[in-house]
C-alpha cells in the first residue's frame, strides 16, 4: 500500500538578534516603523508539514509519496528527501514560484518578528489527486511543468518506435510544448522487412550518438509501453524481458528520463502484461533515482567491463554513488515469436572508478531491494564484483567510502 502525504513545503530561516526589540522600537513612533537589526546567528531548515510527516513514515519503514507544490528551488530539498526513502516523483513544482519560505527574527526576551512568503504554496490548489491516476497525458502535463527547472540544459527527447518505420534523428515537431527531439528505435515486434530486424545494440549506438551530441542537455526516453503490429494487423505484445531490455540499454548510456505511455487504452485490454514490469522497473529506478540524476556516463571501457563481448557493460559516475548497467545482448531473435535471452553465470566485472572514488559496497538492485554481490580490491584502483547470473539486464550500485 502506497501512503500519500499531502502538505506544506517550505524553508525554514531562523536568526537571532542580541539585543531587545523594546530597546529598539520607540511606541511614539510606531506610525513611521522603519528598523534594521544585525543578528548574529542564522539556522536553515526543511520544514512544512507535508515533508515532516513523509520524512517520519519513511523512518518507519515506509515510502511514502510526498504529493504538494514546491517552487524553483526545490532540487536540493527534493533530493535530501529522495536520500531519506520518500517518494517525490509527484510534486507539483512550479517554475516561476519560490518555494514556500518561513523567515523569523527572535530576540533574548523571545519576541519574534517574522514573515512568511506562500510561493508555490499558494499553488497547491492547480494539484488534484486525479494527477495519481497513472493516465498519460497526466504524466506529459508534468513534464511540462518542470521542464523550465533544467533552464538552458532543456532535455533532448528520444523515442523508441520502429526504425523502419521512423528513420533514426528525423526532426519531429515540437509534442505538447516540449523540445524538438531526435527518434533512436530499439525494434518493433513485426521485424519486418525481413534482414532490417532491429538489433538492442542499434538502439546503444542511437543513445550514446544522442548524449554526445545534445550535451550540454540530458536525454530523456519516450517510449510505447503496449507494442503493436502495424496500421493493418496486430501482431503481438511486447514480452517483459523485451521492455527490460530497452529501458536498460538507455539508462545505461545517461539518458536521465522515461516517459511510459499509452497510445490506446483499448491496448490494455489486449496487453495488459506490460504494466506491471513497467512498475517494477520503475521501482529499481526510485531506488537509484538520485544517482543517476547527478551522475555522469562514463565512455565505455574505461571504467566497467566484462570478459564476454556479448555483455553490453556501462557505467555512471557521480558524487554518491555509481551504476553499472549490464545487458545481455545474446539472445534469438525470432521473426514474429518473442526473443529468447541465453544466460549468463558468474559474470566478473571489472570496476576501475575515478580517482577519489574508493567503492565500499557492491549491490544489485532488485525491485525497491539491494542485494550484497561478492566483491575484492584487486590492485591499486581496480575492483572485481561477480554478478551470479545474467538473463536481460541488471543495475549494479556501488556506494563509496564516506
Amino acid at each position: 500500500m502506497t501512503i500519500i502525504v499531502t502538505g506544506s513545503v517550505a524553508f525554514d530561516y531562523l536568526t537571532t538578534f542580541p539585543g531587545r526589540f523594546r530597546e529598539q522600537i520607540l511606541p511614539e513612533h510606531l506610525n513611521k516603523l522603519s528598523v534594521s537589526f544585525l543578528v548574529d546567528s542564522k539556522q536553515s531548515f526543511r520544514g512544512g508539514t507535508g515533508p515532516n510527516i513523509a520524512y517520519s513514515l519513511a523512518l518507519l519503514g515506509n515510502r511514502p509519496k510526498l504529493f504538494a507544490a514546491a517552487g524553483k528551488d526545490f532540487g536540493e530539498f527534493q533530493q535530501w528527501l529522495e536520500t531519506q526513502g520518500v517518494d517525490t516523483s509527484d510534486m507539483g513544482i512550479f517554475p516561476d514560484e519560490f518555494t514556500a519560505t518561513f523567515s523569523v527574527i527572535t530576540d533574548l526576551d523571545h519576541n519574534q518578528i517574522a514573515s512568511f512568503h506562500t510561493g508555490a504554496m499558494a499553488r497547491a490548489r492547480e494539484l488534484s489527486l486525479h494527477q495519481l491516476d497513472g493516465e498519460a497525458i497526466d504524466s506529459l502535463a508534468k513534464m511540462q511543468l518542470q521542464r523550465d527547472l533544467w533552464g538552458t540544459k532543456k532535455p533532448q527527447w528520444g523515442y523508441n518506435a520502429c526504425a523502419h518505420r521512423w528513420p533514426a534523428f528525423q526532426a519531429l515537431p515540437d509534442i505538447g510544448g516540449m523540445d524538438h527531439y531526435c527518434v533512436f528505435a530499439p525494434k518493433c515486434n513485426t521485424n519486418w522487412p525481413p534482414f532490417y530486424w532491429d538489433h538492442l545494440w542499434f538502439l546503444g549506438y542511437y543513445a550514446e550518438s544522442a548524449k554526445i551530441n545534445s550535451e550540454p542537455r540530458p536525454v530523456w526516453d519516450w517510449t510505447q509501453a503496449n507494442n503493436w503490429g502495424d496500421l493493418y494487423f496486430f501482431n503481438r505484445c511486447l514480452t517483459d524481458e523485451e521492455i527490460r531490455a530497452q529501458w536498460y540499454v538507455v539508462l545505461g548510456r545517461g539518458v536521465k528520463g522515461l516517459l511510459w505511455f499509452r497510445f490506446s487504452k483499448e491496448w490494455m485490454n489486449t496487453c495488459p502484461g506490460p504494466l506491471p514490469e513497467m512498475k517494477r522497473l520503475a521501482r529499481e529506478l526510485e531506488t537509484v533515482k538520485p544517482i543517476a540524476l547527478e551522475g555522469e556516463w562514463m565512455t565505455p571501457g574505461l571504467t566497467a567491463t566484462t570478459p564476454d563481448s556479448t555483455i553490453d557493460t556501462q557505467a555512471t559516475f557521480g558524487p554518491r554513488g555509481a551504476l553499472i548497467v549490464l545487458t545481455n545482448f545474446h539472445y534469438d531473435l525470432n521473426l514474429i515469436a518473442p526473443w529468447i535471452w541465453h544466460e549468463k553465470i558468474n559474470i566478473p566485472i571489472d570496476v576501475y572508478p575515478p580517482e577519489s572514488f574508493e567503492p565500499a559496497r557492491f549491490q544489485l538492485v532488485v525491485n525497491e531491494d539491494l542485494i550484497d554481490l561478492a566483491w575484492a580490491k584487486i590492485d591499486e584502483g581496480h575492483w572485481r564484483v561477480m554478478l551470479p547470473s545474467l538473463t536481460v539486464a541488471e543495475m549494479i550500485l556501488v556506494t563509496p567510502e564516506p
